[in-house]
């Protein structure tokens, strides 16, 4: 991300909390305190998944009966405003596998995918998932 200029991670969660502020959405009011917005960020990096948002941990991949894939093991983190979100794409983003090239001295080597759940308990509302190819 180009200093001052916000990514598109960072806008969707501003946007989110921007809207969920709008239509007065808040711990207060008892019929959306189940709501919790989450973030995950993994890569995949040589066919292998790693979590990082917990120091590259690897991660395992398993098909359930319904044929849902499932990410074992991959943290989800609660964010409670924009700027906290930007703190973890950082951090995140320190961690992820890059290496120089003939256009750019830093490019990633690996696939990154970054979520933003909205929960309702333990069922997903919605999910937003963004996806930079490696090179990107």
């Amino acid at each position: 991300m180009a200093k001052g200029v916000p990514g598109l991670y960072y806008l969707a969660a501003k946007e989110i909390f921007n809207y969920l502020e709008h239509v007065n959405v808040s711990l207060i009011q008892p019929q959306f305190q189940k709501f919790s917005i989450l973030v995950s960020f993994y890569e995949i990096y040589c066919g292998k998944l790693f979590d990082l948002l917990t120091n590259r941990t690897e991660l395992k991949i398993r098909e359930d009966k319904h044929a849902n894939i499932n990410i074992i093991g991959l943290e989800e983190k609660p964010i409670y405003s924009a700027n906290e979100f930007l703190d973890i794409i950082e951090e995140g983003s320190a961690l992820r596998i890059t290496s120089q090239n003939a256009t750019n001295a830093d490019s990633s080597r690996s696939h990154a995918i970054m979520q933003i759940h909205i929960k309702e308990g333990k069922k997903t509302f919605s999910k937003v998932s963004f996806i930079d190819l490696a090179g990107n």
